[in-house]
């Protein structure tokens, strides 16, 4: 079988050579609801969710990182699934919201908070608002004063791990602008501490995103319960201790496969007991944010070739998507696998770079593609599930995609198309 055959998870491909994802013909679903458009499996991200859930066991905050996708249909399935949500701005504290997600199960994050996003935070009673810098200390202080409410945080400490991964993903290291130093932390906790506004449940580290070896993660830990030893001397309890997410995802059935939840929570949980007991303090809670980790295989972009052209040795296919609907590529060199998802061809394959239609050298990847394609076919771009529709823009002033769930053979709109004049709906006509 070659690499543009071999099917990522969900993906089938019946005997009239069409594919299908989460049991739905993906030719039918172009046909329903137009192209491009974002396909979600429910069931792949439910079998991930269940096996970090098994992994890492109850006693494991599992919090959702919003930031990968985020709609309200996709809140309330993580809210029914027993996750917790990573939110970082007020449009993901209202999507949350609106889904009726149980405020206390909500996190609140980012390293530029808006004194509005704390005061609608705090307001809202979200679990934990995850502190950034001293400044943002501060002026949670103020607004849980202002509110008359104790603000529940935990402290982000750039631990100084750096992770080998892509330098726009790295969230540590002196490179990177998230957290704070452990001496500084060390300070701001001990300032929260004596404050009777703030509660301090604990610390919270983030390495980066698309990381392979467990051992960064629990090798950031180690920083975190250095941290825990000098403030229980100051009699300051840390009861949990947030390792983030960035879990790997595979982007093609032929890359290595990443570590599974089995594994990271062996690693994990293993330096959780190590670090609690060198520090000479109880076990605090472990909290991890799978993102990427639980929707990456489970979204589907599928567009429409809409022309095939030769350059001399070079062959492009250019499809009625975008920079704008993709923007991974181009941002980060990131790999998707593609296929034909329209028929199955006997014609041997071919290099061939596909590209969308912005006004860009957007390339969406280049793969082994059959040589008879044509305009008209149709091609699924697989493991789109994060960064895709959540990073996706109106370049070009290109109406978004749909989003459409698709599960045991049936499909169902989440987030519907966006209309061509709704490009225009924040022109003001002077």
């Amino acid at each position: 079988m070659t690499i543009a055959e071999q099917l990522p998870p969900g993906i089938a491909r019946g005997a009239a050579g069409t594919a299908s994802f989460g049991g739905v013909d993906l030719a039918a679903l172009a046909q329903a609801y137009g192209t491009p458009l974002l396909a979600f499996d429910g069931e792949l991200f439910d079998q991930s969710v269940a096996a970090f859930r098994s992994a890492f066991g109850p006693q494991t905050d599992i919090s959702y990182a919003a930031k990968a996708f985020l709609c309200i249909a996709l809140a309330r399935r993580v809210a029914s699934r027993g996750l917790t949500l990573d939110v970082c701005s007020l449009g993901e504290l209202r999507t949350a919201q609106a889904a009726a997600f149980p405020a206390d199960g909500l996190r609140f994050h980012g390293c530029g908070k808006y004194d509005a996003e704390l005061e609608a935070a705090l307001a809202a009673g979200v679990g934990r608002i995850v502190v950034d810098n001293e400044e943002e200390l501060e002026r949670v202080e103020c607004a849980a004063a202002r509110l008359r409410r104790r603000a529940p945080i935990l402290l982000r400490v750039n631990t100084g791990i750096e992770a080998h991964t892509h330098e726009m993903v790295r969230t540590a290291g002196e490179s990177s602008k998230f957290g704070m130093l452990p001496p500084r932390a060390l300070a701001a906790a001990l300032r929260a501490a004596a404050s009777g506004n703030l509660h301090v449940h604990g610390l919270h580290s983030h390495i980066g995103s698309q990381i392979y070896e467990p051992r960064f993660f629990s090798d950031a830990l180690e920083p975190l319960f250095e941290l825990a030893a000098a403030l229980h001397g100051e009699g300051v309890a840390v009861s949990e201790l947030v390792a983030g997410g960035g879990f790997a995802v595979r982007y093609a059935p032929d890359h290595e496969a990443p570590p599974s939840p089995a594994d990271l929570a062996g690693r994990l949980l293993a330096a959780l007991q190590t670090g609690a007991r060198s520090a000479g303090v109880p076990v605090p809670q472990l909290g991890i944010e799978p993102g990427r980790a639980l929707v990456g295989e489970a979204g589907l972009s599928l567009y429409r070739v809409l022309s095939v052209k030769n350059h001399g040795s070079k062959r492009f296919a250019i499809v009625d998507g975008s920079i704008a609907d993709n923007p991974r590529p181009a941002l980060y060199g990131s790999y998707h696998h593609a296929l034909l998802a329209g028929r199955r061809s006997a014609a041997r394959e071919r290099e061939t770079t596909v590209c969308g239609r912005s006004c860009e050298a957007d390339l969406l990847v280049t793969c082994p593609l059959a040589e008879d394609l044509q305009a008209g076919d149709l091609l699924a771009i697989c493991t789109t599930g994060a960064y895709t529709y959540s990073m996706a823009s109106n370049y070009n002033r290109f109406a978004k995609p749909p989003v459409v769930l698709v599960e045991s053979g049936r499909h169902h709109l989440w987030v519907r198309r966006e209309r061509d004049d709704e490009t225009l709906r924040y022109d003001v006509d002077t």
